[in-house]
């Protein structure tokens, strides 16, 4: 069910925009399974990127092993040659 999936994603997208306050580009990783549709699929990876995410990445680690998570590792090494804003969203100094 497409509209229960996009209701659903209001959370990722929230999660998405946690991550961003941190200033390093997000990631998201999608573990798909056999139920899942091609249309769902691409509706969780477009909502992600619309979200923010640098990159939304369809894993089928599940059935095919390491290997289907080859894209998600290909699109985690981009993000992470891109220059961050990494700051703590807290005071790392201790107490005196």
């Amino acid at each position: 069910n497409i509209q229960l999936v996009a209701d659903g994603c209001c959370n990722l997208q929230k999660q998405i925009q946690i991550t961003q306050l941190f200033g390093v580009p997000v990631v998201v990783a999608l573990n798909v399974f056999k139920t899942d549709t091609r249309a769902e699929i691409d509706l969780v990876c477009e909502l992600a990127k619309r979200a923010g995410a640098f990159d939304a990445v369809p894993c089928y680690h599940w059935s095919v092993g390491g290997k289907g998570s080859v894209d998600l590792a290909r699109a985690v090494r981009e993000a992470a040659s891109k220059r961050s804003r990494f700051q703590f969203l807290y005071d790392v100094q201790p107490f005196s």
